[in-house]
């Protein structure tokens, strides 16, 4: 059942988002045109995003182990599902994508 003290927060972030999309036209054009982002980029190549996504739950089931915590380990291992869930997923849909093309 639905009680009236989570609206303000739901509402919060609806008109947040809604501000986001609105101004979305006025400012995407800057960030189309400029070249300052690209060597951020190459920090975010998929390499290396693969390589944090493997690592984040690796150092917290480590941090875990080495400190006796149970609930960093447990953490640890639900994350590392969760990104091998997400990378399972995108497989696929890249997989699909080219049997389709």
């Amino acid at each position: 059942m639905i009680h009236g003290k989570h609206w303000v927060p739901v509402l919060a972030v609806a008109a947040v988002t809604t501000g986001m999309v609105i101004a979305d036209q006025y400012d995407a054009g800057y960030f189309r045109r400029t070249t300052t982002l690209n060597t951020s980029n190459a920090g975010f190549s998929s390499t290396n995003t693969a390589t944090g996504m493997v690592l984040a739950p690796i150092a917290f089931y480590a941090s875990g182990y080495l400190f006796k915590n149970n609930y960093a380990k447990q953490t640890a291992l639900l994350s590392g599902e969760a990104a091998l869930d997400g990378e399972i997923v995108g497989y696929s849909i890249g997989r699909f994508a080219v049997l389709h093309e």
